[in-house]
């Protein structure tokens, strides 16, 4: 029986192995078995991905070449429209390189950041960490040190302080040190004792003595509490209604500690505090002993932080329009200072049960309502009857029990994502009015394999061109790309590879919007070069759909090579023929187009490159592989699988648009064929137009039961497939 079968819609992605014989379902016929660095498209095809601009860092920060550091890079957009990154990293900053900074993305140069706090800018934890931006001001969290602030006080600077530390110094935002950390009452503790307040004054600038009635600077509720992580610690001291701030700035015995007074701590010598009525003593539940918050998120006009190490399943809440204001006071309004738990246990003010274990926070994300991520649960939190979310008016519904990878969630289509837990999965929340409850969809129930061996770590989205994109990074260095659309019905995943002879692995990524509404996507790359790690920044190209493959436009450019760079020389006589700057790539095989034309590849030696003659401008990059293998082609059957019949394919009509460069392979053909896009009516010394339009060839003879197709590109050229056409027989 003859068949004929078009594939013109790919929005199923690549499919796991698992899926090979599926060929009753829908999606099988939108599905690929291995898309590499290709992009699905809400029309249907499948693009060619653009490739990647090396970032040649300016001042002292040439170039970031590290061979066994962790780096992340963080998004950071001002209100007078400058873009940034903050590139940090888990090693002391002691040398250039090695220090955090902040990088001018559109300018191409980098500042220092200005930090009082010594190797203590080293993180541990930089891969866990999470982070928000309100306003001008960067939050960044992790276990592992204090919640931190980066901000610019001037044009050009930019500092980071502790949350808890000194003032910044911005309109609205002046709250003091203490404020800025929440507080636990010492009743709430499972061992009861007092504190005795000892001094010649308890007026502010003046220190006082702490004597404990047990060994309270020692252990805890068992929680071993080193003496030097103490200090520094807030404590507050209420008598007769009123309230006292004090600093603990040493610790002598596991008994006494010494106080700098900050706010006037009511009334005289010896105060007992825990044995008079109307006292009480409440110690910062943030602090080096009990650990920082390790997630965090802005709501409401909030900023709520959740989880230490003491408190895992605690969420402590800002005061609404003070982001500052951690301060808890009696509760008189909704806008006040709010603390919630995940269990019941605490028996703190404002304690809510809302589930009956106790349950690490792992994330947190804004939308319609506070969505929190624990270990075993996600919940949302919302205020009722409209209102906002508060001590006095809170409602807390779990959506489902799937549980979060400590990865911070991220909104695509309008849908908030996150990693499930175990890391294998992403997931969205999405609220089901007809079943009148929350649901989660598993975004990778076709491409699981992408995770077998390895978990996400990271979550990003980019709108590139008309396709929205969420990206995964695993930890090993692995990126996948999904394009998506609930409303389309479009969810396709594939891998992106970056190209080095050796491999080459990604430490992370992030996402800066431009005008025009286009993302641009930053990738750290580490790239394995002459058998030395590597590692730098690079910009994914924009999706650039141009007539011909121009370099000489002022605006976007058609770039599919990574790492590159473009190269110009005067159009003087005295025009070099080599090309320096390339000491990243020593050794590495190049492609270089030069004034419009492929020339061919080249190897970097001791950084540089020599050409045949003078260019006025060159691409020099890596080339990179695309990739698309069809699933088995199921046609032509009249009893059984369609999958399993004996196939006999005769012609083939592929739909390509603005593309440049394509091979093919079919089953049963020894090698590829290159497909010709040369327009004999064009003279050889002007650009070769990209071509749109059906290309028809004739198959070589295969009988055979698994059909498929494969196309290739690894010239520096835009591949795009809109549509695969195949005629044939069965023999049923």
């Amino acid at each position: 029986m003859k068949f004929n079968t078009i594939l013109n819609n790919f929005s199923a992605g690549a499919w796991s192995q698992k899926m090979i014989s599926r060929a009753d379902t829908e999606e099988y016929f939108k599905a690929c078995e291995t898309l590499e660095n290709m992009i699905p498209q809400l029309q249907g095809g499948a693009f060619r991905r653009p490739g990647t601009s090396f970032q040649d860092l300016t001042s002292t920060y040439n170039s970031i070449v590290q061979t066994s550091v962790d780096h992340r890079i963080i998004p950071f957009r001002l209100s007078n429209g400058n873009r940034y990154l903050l590139v940090a990293n888990n090693s002391s900053p002691t040398a250039v390189g090695n220090e955090w900074f902040v990088w001018n993305v559109d300018t191409g140069t980098s500042v220092t950041l200005t930090c009082p706090l010594s190797s203590n800018v080293a993180d541990a934890n930089i891969e866990t960490a999470q982070f928000a931006q309100v306003g001008d001001l960067i939050y960044y969290v992790t276990d592992g040190i204090a919640p931190r602030i980066i901000y610019t006080p001037s044009s050009g600077v930019f500092s980071m302080i502790p949350f808890h530390a000194a003032t910044v110094t911005k309109s609205g935002t002046n709250t003091n040190q203490w404020e800025r950390v929440p507080y636990q009452p010492i009743s709430a503790d499972s061992i009861d004792g007092t504190i005795t307040v000892t001094g010649a004054s308890f007026a502010v600038g003046n220190t006082v003595q702490l004597t404990s009635s047990y060994s309270r600077w020692v252990t805890r509720d068992g929680i071993s509490d080193s003496k030097d992580l103490l200090i520094g610690t807030f404590v507050k001291i209420s008598s007769g209604g009123t309230t006292g701030v004090a600093m603990i700035g040493s610790i002598t015995s596991a008994t006494i500690a010494n106080a700098l007074v900050l706010a006037t701590i009511p009334g005289a010598a010896p105060l007992v505090v825990g044995a008079a009525a109307g006292t009480s003593f409440e110690v910062a539940a943030w602090s080096g002993a009990r650990g920082w918050p390790k997630t965090i998120v802005p709501y409401e006009q909030r900023i709520y932080y959740g989880g230490n190490t003491s408190y895992p399943d605690t969420i402590w809440g800002t005061r609404a329009g003070n982001i500052f204001d951690l301060m808890e006071i009696p509760f008189q309004q909704d806008a006040d200072f709010a603390t919630f738990t995940t269990d019941n246990a605490r028996p703190w003010s404002a304690a809510i049960a809302i589930s009956p274990e106790t349950y690490e926070i792992t994330a947190m994300a804004a939308s319609k309502t506070l969505e929190i991520h624990t270990s075993r649960l996600d919940i949302v939190a919302y205020g009722g009857n409209g209102q906002i979310l508060g001590p006095l008016n809170k409602q807390f519904d779990s959506s489902t029990s799937f549980g979060a990878e400590r990865v911070q969630p991220i909104r695509v289509n309008n849908y908030s994502t996150f990693v499930q837990r175990a890391g294998k999965k992403v997931r969205d929340t999405v609220y089901s009015f007809n079943e009148d409850q929350y649901k989660s969809g598993d975004l990778m129930f076709m491409a699981e394999h992408y995770t077998s061996a390895s978990t996400i770590k990271r979550l990003a989205s980019i709108e590139l061109g008309s396709t929205s994109l969420l990206l995964a990074l695993t930890n090993s260095g692995r990126l996948f790309s999904c394009s998506i659309d609930r409303d389309y019905k479009l969810n396709a995943w594939a891998e992106w590879k970056f190209s080095s002879a050796e491999g080459a692995t990604i430490q992370d990524m992030a996402v800066l919007p431009k005008s025009g509404g286009v993302d641009s996507l930053y990738l750290v790359l580490t790239r394995t070069v002459s058998s030395l790690p590597v590692t730098s920044i690079e910009k994914l190209n924009d999706l650039f759909e141009g007539t011909t493959y121009d370099f000489y436009g002022v605006g976007d450019q058609m770039i599919y090579v990574d790492s590159a760079v473009i190269a110009t020389n005067p159009t003087s006589p005295t025009a070099s023929t080599t090309h320096n700057g390339l000491a990243r790539l020593n050794g590495e095989t190049v492609s270089v187009i030069a004034d419009n034309y492929y020339i061919g590849e080249f190897t970097v030696a001791t950084g540089a490159i020599t050409l045949p003659r003078a260019y006025v401008k060159c691409l020099i990059g890596l080339k990179y592989r695309s990739y698309l293998k069809t699933m088995p082609i199921a046609a032509g059957a009249q009893f059984g699988t369609p999958v399993n019949q004996v196939k006999t394919a005769a012609k083939m009509i592929i739909n390509l648009y603005k593309t440049l460069a394509c091979t093919f392979k079919t089953s049963g053909a020894n090698d590829s064929t290159e497909l010709s896009f040369r327009d004999p009516t064009v003279p050889g010394d002007e650009v070769t137009p990209v071509f749109t339009g059906e290309q028809v060839v004739t198959l070589p003879q295969y009988v055979g039961r698994r059909f498929q197709v494969e196309f290739e590109t690894s010239d520096p050229f835009p591949m795009n497939i809109t549509s695969v056409v195949l005629e044939g027989v069965t023999n049923d």
